[in-house]
C-alpha cells in the first residue's frame, strides 16, 4: 500500500480535473506506477476559489479490514460546468487532483476496485456571497471508500 505520508501534499490544491466515471477514461496500473488518459471532450478542469480545496484520506480498520475514506472539498463558481456534471453523473466521478508541489493524485479509481468505487457527491451547496461584488459559489464535497490511498500519477 502506497504511504500517503511519502507524498508531497504541501501547499494545497492548484487544480482539479473531473470526469464522469462512465466516460471511458483509460487507467493503467503497473509496477512502474499509474497513468491515466482522460477523454478530452468530457474532462472538466477548475482552479478552486481562493485556496478553498482540501484533499484528505483516512485509514481505519473495520473488523480487521482496511478501509480508506477519501474526501475532496472545494469551492468553485456556481455557474461552472463541473456543477452540472456532478449533479448528472449517475455513477460518480473520477478526479485528478494536482497539488502545489506537483504531485498529481487519482481519486475515485483504484488498482483493486478500478472504477467500481468512484467519488460521489457527499454535499453540494450554493452560497450567494456577502457583498454585491461577490460571485455566487458552490461548495462541493466528494467522497469514496476503498482499501488503498489514492495513487500518484506518472503522466
Amino acid at each position: 500500500m502506497e504511504n500517503i505520508l511519502d507524498k508531497d501534499l504541501r501547499g494545497g490544491i492548484t487544480s482539479i480535473t473531473v470526469v464522469d466515471a462512465d466516460a471511458g477514461l483509460g487507467v493503467v496500473f503497473s509496477s512502474e506506477g499509474v497513468s491515466v488518459t482522460l477523454p478530452s471532450d468530457t474532462a472538466l478542469s477548475v482552479k478552486p476559489v481562493e485556496d478553498s480545496a482540501e484533499w484528505s484520506e483516512q485509514l481505519t480498520l473495520v473488523d480487521g479490514t482496511k478501509r480508506v475514506s477519501h474526501r475532496l472539498k472545494f469551492r468553485l463558481p456556481a455557474n461552472h460546468p463541473i456543477v452540472a456534471l456532478l449533479r448528472n453523473a449517475k455513477s460518480g466521478v473520477v478526479a485528478v487532483v494536482e497539488m502545489r508541489g506537483g504531485v498529481r493524485l487519482l481519486a475515485g479509481c483504484s488498482s483493486h476496485f478500478g472504477l467500481e468505487r468512484p467519488l460521489r457527491v457527499e454535499s453540494l451547496g450554493v452560497t450567494s456571497g456577502r457583498t454585491r461584488i461577490d460571485t455566487p459559489c458552490c461548495e462541493v464535497s466528494l467522497m469514496s471508500i476503498d482499501d488503498a490511498f489514492a495513487a500518484t500519477l506518472q503522466n
